[in-house]
């Protein structure tokens, strides 16, 4: 075996170590298996390039290259080439089960292959190959659109091949399927930002919301609001017909909640029946008729299991920055006018200031 042989052997070792260890970590947020999987991943792929970029000078199949292609199908991991020139596409036969087709009919027919990549990748996808043209690698994750509608992620490695000159000959590379790492990274996520009964964000994505919001604000000189919202009543429905109909009920009132909103403005669950709304580009005239807006959505009553269960809410707003700059110092500003508003005789809202 020559010395190519053997480094792509050893690569390949390198990558059957890293998916097992990827494999591991996916089980956990953040581990010492996901990270050494990756970082393996990587140097794998460095190497197999390098693998790849000799054997353009090789014209003959070896038992070596035979035993990659079988390794790289077996892991589902595609090799592609690209003349840059005639725009013509070689794949291996790996690319047909992440595409769902056939690598000889996305060879025939080069637009194929374009067609697929997603509308909102497609400028992400030329700058790449800017980068490549240019005699830089290059490695991205992109969307692809099946012919039955399912979207899948890939990441494309790239490598430009030069010719004696320095000029770029071709490009070519390795193509994997990461939607389950895209889709487990998804789910973190949602784990970590996002209220698991509502859907709404929680807390840290409130404040992480907040940070963004607040430097625009201050570029823009623009006010922001914290509106928190206590339901009035809801402890009464969960006393008398039991949680499930109050979780029911929580995630009804989230519903109708976000249809009064801006697609900029967030809206948060942080426990319990409390809500928080974070408001941008508003003014005390306009954080009245929000108000009112919150408050009569409440004036029809919940169709919940058969019951028609009527609640109402009390709201407190306060304003950044007259009211504070730090999100914690609002959210308790903002709560204390709403228990003015609440012993005021529920179903009503008050400033903080």
């Amino acid at each position: 075996m020559n010395n190519h042989g053997v480094g792509a052997y050893k690569s390949l070792i390198i990558v059957m170590f890293s998916f097992f260890a990827i494999n591991i970590g996916m089980n956990e947020e953040f581990n010492i298996y996901s990270i050494l999987g990756w970082l393996g991943l990587i140097a794998a792929i460095i190497l197999l390039l390098a693998y790849l970029r000799h054997h353009k000078f090789v014209r003959q199949s070896t038992p070596e290259d035979a035993n990659l292609k079988k390794i790289l199908d077996e892991l589902n991991i595609a090799t592609w080439a690209l003349d840059p020139y005639s725009g013509s596409y070689s794949f291996s036969n790996s690319i047909e089960s992440i595409t769902c087709c056939k690598a000889r009919d996305l060879m025939l027919n080069p637009t194929l292959w374009s067609k697929m990549v997603h509308p909102y990748d497609i400028l992400l996808l030329r700058e790449a190959d800017k980068e490549l043209m240019a005699g830089r690698k290059s490695m991205l994750e992109y969307r692809i659109m099946l012919t039955d509608g399912r979207v899948r992620w890939i990441q494309r490695l790239g490598i430009p091949v030069m010719d004696q000159a320095g000029k770029v000959k071709r490009l070519t590379g390795l193509i994997i399927d990461v939607s389950e790492q895209k889709q487990e990274e998804e789910n973190i996520k949602q784990k970590a930002y996002y209220d698991t009964l509502t859907g709404l964000a929680n807390r840290s994505m409130l404040e992480y919301y907040f940070a963004h919001c607040q430097a625009s604000s201050r570029h823009f000189a623009q006010n922001l609001a914290i509106v928190f919202i206590d339901l009035d009543s809801f402890k009464a429905v969960n006393d008398q017909f039991g949680h499930n109909t109050g979780d029911i009920l929580l995630k009804m009132v989230a519903a109708r909640l976000k249809n009064l909103l801006r697609g900029n403005d967030l809206l948060s669950r942080l426990g319990g029946d409390e809500f928080v709304v974070l408001l941008t580009r508003v003014s005390r005239e306009s954080l009245i008729g929000v108000a009112e807006r919150i408050m009569g959505t409440f004036s029809e009553p919940f169709e919940v299991e058969g019951y028609r269960l009527m609640i109402g809410a009390s709201l407190g707003i306060s304003i950044y920055p007259d009211d504070g700059e730090d999100l914690e110092i609002l959210i308790h500003n903002a709560d204390q006018a709403m228990y003015q508003a609440k012993n005021q005789g529920k179903n009503n809202y008050r400033f903080y200031s």
